[in-house]
């Protein structure tokens, strides 16, 4: 199981956290490159 947590701005134009488990290496990346993509990311902030 992997975890990736994520910060990207909301409605409001406030930063919020996000965390999401996946169950293999390549959906994490898969997931990690889909959510880089949006306009509203902001960062990465870990994997595990």
């Amino acid at each position: 199981m992997r975890e990736v947590a994520w910060q990207e701005f909301n409605k409001s134009d406030r930063i919020v956290t996000k965390r999401k488990t996946l169950k293999t290496d390549e959906a994490a990346e898969k997931f990690i490159e889909k959510i880089c993509e949006k306009d509203n990311f902001y960062t990465i902030l870990a994997t595990r």
